[in-house]
């Protein structure tokens, strides 16, 4: 077997992964919630407003909206959820291609705990 055919298992495993699973659900919760999508569309509109002129005291009034958007979408669950699925699928990846790099160069980087099996980036 060649080396993109195992790449292609690779790929396949990991779009099968629970991690990806969870997180194309958690996409399409995001993409489906009308409500959340509404605030991130305000938040993008007050943000081109502000940029539209200079005027301080208007953009005291956008940025007061944007902060609140902001931390109403942020806290918001279904973008909680989306976030949290991607960060796991990133660290799977991350953890896919350090394994990778360590079979090919056998220097190990640092981990997500810390440099205690690190082979010296420092």
């Amino acid at each position: 077997m060649d080396m993109l055919e195992k790449a292609r298992e690779l790929g396949i495993m990991i779009k099968n992964s629970d991690e990806m699973q969870r997180m194309n659900a958690a996409e399409e919760d995001y993409n489906a919630d009308s409500e959340l999508l509404a605030m991130i569309d305000e938040y993008k509109a007050h943000e081109t407003a502000a940029a539209s002129t200079d005027d301080e005291s208007f953009n005291e009034v956008i940025d007061k909206r944007k902060n609140e958007l902001y931390d109403a979408v942020v806290s918001h669950p279904v973008y909680m959820a989306f976030v949290a699925a991607q960060e796991d699928v990133y660290r799977l990846m991350n953890q896919v291609n350090a394994e990778i790099n360590y079979v090919v160069t056998g220097e190990r980087g640092c981990s997500e705990d810390g440099c205690s099996g690190c082979t010296g980036c420092h």
